[in-house]
């Protein structure tokens, strides 16, 4: 790097040599560069000369102690290292990171945000309780019919031989209808089963586990098969619910939503 020395000792000899007293110029020009830069120090140097001219004689200084002076005060300043500085501002810019679901592309601000949202959660749906009741016995037939959504049938008489019948049909569905008294008979969706102490039993629903007279009538919970007195209090104490995902039963209504959902990553957008 070139240094502006020689420029800045030409000019501070002009000055010095047109100063009414060279002692004070020279303290006053050291105590300046001990601050300024060669290159500060030569505008200042020139601006206060006031002209264009250069004076490189030290001869024109009779006093020998001034001019060592001078010739000290040149020495310091080629012996002093001269540093440049860059001064930059610096900005910091805030980036936007984005991050982004992989299932649909919505977008989010942060990470755990993106990964709360970022799935496809399926129903989960509470395992029933059924009812188990005894059947009734209809008069005319002898047979069973289920009390549990009991249907009356539609009878619609033929005459076959010169005997005239009635051949039924239930209202809810293809179910069988039980004659109670000539052209009345009645339908339910629910079949009666077994024999309980000489009385058929129908139930909402297949159950497994063994039924006994005193049971019937009650409701049963098909998640752990624990008997109860009514509805209400059966669905309270039966809390098991599938997934419709993947057909578990899971303890608690929270669990099962928990574990009954599809998670997809989040990427950075």
């Amino acid at each position: 790097m070139k240094t502006a020395f020689p420029n800045i000792l030409i000019l501070i000899v002009a000055t010095i040599s047109f100063s009414q007293n060279p002692q004070q110029e020279i303290e006053k020009w050291r105590n300046i560069m001990q601050n300024f830069t060669p290159q500060q120090a030569e505008q200042n140097l020139r601006q206060g000369a006031g002209f264009q001219t250069y004076e490189n004689d030290l001869g024109s200084l009779i006093d020998q102690q001034r001019q060592q002076d001078i010739l000290d005060l040149f020495q310091m300043f080629k012996s002093k290292p001269v540093r440049e500085f860059t001064c930059y501002q610096v900005r910091k810019i805030k980036v936007n990171t984005k991050w982004k679901c992989s299932s649909d592309g919505r977008l989010y601000e942060d990470e755990p945000t993106c990964k709360l949202n970022c799935m496809k959660q399926y129903k989960c749906s509470q395992l029933p309780c059924y009812t188990v009741a005894y059947c009734e016995r209809l008069g005319f037939s002898g047979k069973y019919v289920c009390p549990i959504n009991k249907t009356r049938c539609k009878a619609q008489c033929i005459g076959i031989l010169g005997h005239s019948s009635c051949s039924y049909s239930c209202p809810l569905g293809d179910y069988p209808c039980v004659e109670d008294i000539p052209g009345v008979a009645y339908c339910s969706p629910f079949k009666c089963v077994g024999n309980i102490n000489g009385k058929s039993y129908c139930m909402t629903g297949n159950i497994t586990s063994p039924i006994n007279a005193n049971v019937i009538g009650m409701w049963w919970c098909s998640g752990d098969r624990t008997w109860l007195t009514t509805q209400k209090e059966c669905m309270k104490n039966c809390p098991y619910y599938t997934c419709e995902m993947n057909g578990k039963v899971y303890t608690g209504l929270d669990t099962c939503k928990v574990n009954c959902r599809e998670v997809y990553p989040c990427e950075v957008f």
